[in-house]
């Protein structure tokens, strides 16, 4: 709004205090409710890292509905992955009845009415049909011996068939075409991952294949150029001047030319001769001249340079999960914020109490058909358009599914049609057939993200590969890390990134002697809910373990707010020993270092009236922390003996 500071910080406390208090009673009627439901369903275990786990899960579902104003099973699913809360195996006759994620859902939905959306047919039976397949001993031996391997060998063996027919004009690949090569295959790569020695064989090959690669378009040609005859021959007067005067400026020009000139040859009727290409050899030379003889030119070679180095650093730092990471986002947020919309839709078709009967009715009339609408838009959103607009999701699943139903399309055109026609005028079933079969290849996409997700949820917390047991907590908007929050990335960086803002605004001010209070007010709000943010995260992530150490030998706990800069953030808790007139002051500061954040633990106050075991229990609370926030724990361990202390 268009007022001056003072009033927007005047008016704007109240409203804020306001807001916090609508918020906790909300929250207060939602927790115990969700509270319940996790416990009917039995999701995490009794104990202290459960109960632990239980508020974790409870507090991040209410943040959840208190920005979305919904919760889904998709999102409890996603969660207890994200967490890394691993349901326990999946006993017999939980087969019929359902595991603790479907108890879960049967229980939310009458204890969050018109907050709580149960599962879709095709999420919820999906993952109902996996669970016996990822739940349980025999059913992961059975996909890791021959489903996997067999799925891999037919992926592998069908896209190597579609990239050799792009390439070659005729069929020259006929023994591909029979099972025998994908039974084989797939043995093959059962044995490979299931065995010792299949394993130390395929690092060999795979440190073999790298390598030949890396000298043939990396490593080798600087090499050669350093190869005595080569080094010799370019350093002839003669080969210098051609290399400088000629070849240079046209290697250079024709590097922007070459998609130019790629579309000129495919559009000629006839491949051109030696002289039709003397034009473009001309052109390409006169503009490699002007980069390199010119200085407009050499400062926008200059910059090119740059740009692209920036680049490749970036490719360096981020690596290809910083570059799927982003896109996936994207679509994530994308379905999510259709989501929301139909949902308001809904709330908005719900009865209200101070409204007319006439209102009440013609909105019961409405619901009904919003209601069938609102699933079949999901319908195919979800399962059918994202998976076929995600370039993720589409290559080479979805890719691979259009090539795997190309049969069946006659079959599937004429049985929708006839299925819809009864329903609706031809023109309209026609164009509903047409759209339905051009997108159903997506839903191949589907079906192999949801089957991750729910491999992820039997599999992510017993031992499975490549899993960590303190996984780091996801707090940002994005779902960062305290880590990702720190570092620079695409989708990360949040407090470097803000205080960047900051200080621009200010040079800018400075610079242009046209101060802008509101622009600083917005820039420090940010600030300050990243630092509430945090608040919240050390609260619950560090507070709670800390006031259930030392079994009472704590009066109090105190956990201040944290300070944060540009690349470091700085968390203050206060211990009140019972025995002890001082506090007890833990100060940790958490760095970027070269792959993660990096720790440093301060103490200070009357620690020696702290037993043994409430030291190592406060230190082991501690490590959990820092591995919640992503951090590396240094490799002596955390130990409060080993803290100077001072009084």
């Amino acid at each position: 709004m268009p007022w001056p500071v003072e009033d927007l910080n005047r008016f704007g406390a109240p409203l804020q205090q306001l807001t916090t208090q609508i918020s906790e009673r909300l929250e207060s009627q939602l927790r115990p409710r969700l509270a319940g439901a996790l416990e009917t369903a039995g999701l995490v275990p009794p104990s202290a890292r459960g109960r632990l786990a239980a508020r974790r899960l409870t507090d991040a579902m209410a943040n959840l509905i208190r920005r979305r104003q919904h919760l889904k099973f998709n999102d409890v699913r996603d969660l207890l992955n994200q967490d890394a809360l691993s349901l326990p195996d999946l006993r017999l006759a939980e087969i019929w009845e359902g595991d603790h994620l479907g108890r879960f859902d049967a229980a939310a939905a009458p204890a969050l009415p018109g907050v709580y959306q149960p599962g879709a047919f095709y999420v919820k039976g999906l993952q109902r049909l996996s669970a016996p397949l990822f739940g349980s001993r025999n059913g992961r031996c059975l996909l890791r011996l021959a489903v996997l391997p067999g799925l891999a060998a037919w992926a592998a063996i069908e896209v190597t068939r579609l990239v050799w027919k792009l390439f070659t004009p005729f069929d020259l690949y006929p023994a591909l075409t029979g099972a025998w090569p994908v039974l084989l295959l797939g043995a093959a790569l059962s044995a490979t991952v299931n065995t010792r020695r299949g394993r130390v064989a395929a690092v060999l090959t795979w440190r073999l294949a790298t390598g030949l690669i890396r000298f043939l378009f990396i490593t080798g040609l600087p090499r050669f150029l350093r190869w005595p005859p080569v080094v010799w021959f370019l350093t002839r007067r003669l080969v210098r001047t051609l290399l400088d005067r000629l070849l240079a400026p046209l290697a250079l020009g024709l590097l922007p030319l070459l998609p130019v000139a790629a579309l000129w040859s495919l559009a000629m009727p006839q491949a051109p001769g030696v002289t039709a290409w003397l034009p473009v050899l001309a052109l390409a030379y006169a503009f490699g001249t002007l980069l390199r003889d010119t200085p407009a030119g050499r400062r926008r070679l200059d910059d090119l340079v740059t740009g692209w180095r920036r680049f490749l650093d970036l490719l360096r730092q981020e690596r290809l999960a910083g570059l799927i990471a982003p896109v996936m986002e994207f679509f994530k947020q994308a379905t999510r914020a259709l989501t929301e919309g139909l949902h308001r839709i809904r709330t908005r078709l719900s009865p209200r109490l101070e409204e007319r009967p006439g209102t009440s009715v013609l909105k019961a009339l409405a619901a009904l058909p919003w209601a069938f609408c609102e699933a079949v838009v999901e319908f195919y959103v979800v399962v059918l358009i994202e998976p076929q607009t995600n370039p993720i999701k589409h290559f080479p699943v979805v890719t691979l599914g259009h090539k795997l139903m190309l049969p069946f399309l006659p079959a599937l055109s004429s049985g929708l049609f006839a299925a819809t026609s009864p329903l609706l005028p031809d023109p309209l079933a026609v164009s509903l057939v047409a759209v339905t079969v051009f997108l159903l290849p997506g839903l191949f996409g589907f079906l192999f993200w949801e089957l991750k997700e729910n491999w992820r949820l039997y599999g992510s917390n017993r031992g499975a590969v490549g899993t960590d047991p303190v996984p780091a907590a996801r707090l940002g908007d994005h779902g960062e890390t305290v880590a990702a929050l720190v570092r620079r990335g695409f989708h990360g960086g949040g407090l470097p990134k803000a205080f960047d803002r900051l200080r621009q605004a200010l040079d800018r001010q400075v610079r242009e002697e046209t101060p802008n209070p509101h622009e600083l007010r917005r820039l420090l709000r940010r600030l300050d809910d990243y630092r509430a943010l945090l608040a919240r995260f050390a609260e619950r992530e560090l507070g709670g373990p800390l006031r259930e150490a030392c079994g009472g030998g704590l009066n109090a706990v105190i956990i201040e707010a944290p300070r944060i800069a540009t690349q470091s953030v700085v968390f203050h808790a206060r211990l009140l020993p019972a025995n002890a007139a001082l506090p007890v002051t833990l100060t940790l500061r958490l760095t970027p270092g070269e792959q993660d954040l990096v720790c440093a633990l301060i103490g200070d106050g009357p620690m020696d009236t702290l037993s043994a075991d409430c030291r190592d229990q406060i230190a082991a609370a501690v490590r959990w922390f820092v591995r919640r926030c992503g951090a590396q724990v240094p490799e002596t361990g955390i130990s409060l003996n080993e803290i100077r202390c001072t009084h």
